[in-house]
């Protein structure tokens, strides 16, 4: 039976992939940057844990990360490294350097270092099946009464003792965020293959498949629109206050600080996008439902442009304007171009244009594309 997308799904990762955009084109010294960077990650492993399908099994799930996350990774890696080695005032790229950027999985010598969030997510994914396949699993099969087979949508040990695995794995990576500096694997104070977020990642997919299952997500479905937009205000309140209190964070570069206010203003900026989603869902006009949705379902590729895209746009105003711009250090005029240059305009031109190949290769090889709300 195929499974049909849901609206505000595909409209919140829009959301949320417009933030990741926008952040990147921020001066990270000032508010509007620290702020999206206190929920912008967490809400895509959140959003992630809501739309997984558990019970699938180790094997078909680390298949389905293959095809889905690791080969856009490669993918894009060997895009940066093209451009990269096209680019003459990049500089020339070393073995050494391609060899740390797949080991760690983070193509910062190829200029395309945001697409991390593939690899870890495909480690989330696994441990997550693992989890759900030792404990009872979260969604068991039902029980028998009579004749009639009972669906049990929630099992309260399963999911207890999940829980408790997951917050022993995230304050074991908390105290490992406090202790790297001491210690040295391959010469790096990181784990390879962004191992070192995967336990904090883990947590907010958690949440997300725990609040789905328990009910909470299709109850702020049924609010009605007045309270909905009262909690989307308090969450976003929540997120200022977190902010204040907790200052900048990064999920990749391991900028946790207080660990309960860290996973605090990851889930209230997650509610808020989702919140934001369903509102949008309900009273928006149909063209911006429509584009947002789009931007949505194009999450993969535009991750795996922007970065890319906004180093060149950096490039270009130093080299052929004279000017000095450096990355997280963007002027009010530069954050606007650049954001409308690369999120709006070439990053969507160029998903277009891979869908429209892909499509055309998919057609002739008689193949078929999703319809779910995954990665």
């Amino acid at each position: 039976m195929e499974r049909k997308r849901v609206e505000w799904v595909d409209t919140a990762r829009g959301y949320g992939m417009f933030l990741v955009v926008l952040g990147h084109c921020l001066n990270m010294k000032q508010a509007p940057f620290q702020l999206i960077f206190v929920f912008h990650m967490p809400f895509f492993f959140f959003l992630s844990g809501y739309v997984r399908r558990a019970g699938k099994g180790i094997g078909r799930t680390a298949r389905d990360g293959c095809r889905k996350l690791l080969l856009p990774f490669f993918l894009f890696f060997l895009l940066g490294l093209a451009v990269t080695l096209c680019m003459p005032f990049w500089g020339r790229v070393s073995a050494e350097g391609l060899l740390t950027d797949l080991l760690y999985a983070h193509p910062g010598n190829v200029h395309n270092s945001s697409v991390w969030f593939l690899v870890c997510l495909f480690f989330v994914n696994l441990l997550a099946e693992a989890l759900h396949g030792a404990t009872g699993a979260l969604l068991p099969a039902g029980r028998q009464n009579g004749t009639q087979k009972i669906p049990k949508r929630f099992s309260v040990p399963g999911a207890a003792m999940q829980c408790v695995i997951v917050i022993l794995l995230y304050e074991a990576g908390w105290v490992y965020t406090r202790a790297r500096g001491s210690i040295l694997i391959f010469g790096h104070h990181r784990l390879p293959l962004v191992l070192d977020v995967v336990p904090a990642a883990l947590l907010f997919y958690y949440l997300g498949t725990l609040l789905k299952e328990t009910g909470v997500m299709d109850a702020l479905q049924r609010m009605k629109s007045a309270a909905r937009l009262c909690l989307l205000a308090l969450c976003a309140a929540a997120v200022f206050l977190v902010w204040r209190l907790n200052g900048y964070v990064n999920m990749h570069a391991l900028v946790w600080h207080n660990p309960v206010l860290y996973v605090l203003g990851g889930l209230a900026g997650s509610l808020m996008l989702i919140l934001a989603a369903m509102e949008t869902e309900a009273h928006l006009p149909a063209w911006w439902r429509k584009a947002s949705v789009w931007y949505g379902r194009a999450t993969i590729g535009i991750l795996g442009l922007q970065s890319l895209l906004i180093r060149l746009y950096l490039e270009i105003c130093n080299r052929c304007f004279g000017r000095q711009l450096k990355m997280y250090q963007f002027g009010w005029k530069h954050t606007v171009l650049c954001t409308v240059l690369t999120g709006c305009v070439l990053c969507p031109a160029l998903v277009l244009l891979g869908r429209y190949v892909r499509g055309a290769v998919l057609k002739a090889a008689g193949g078929d594309t999703p319809r779910r709300n995954e990665f």
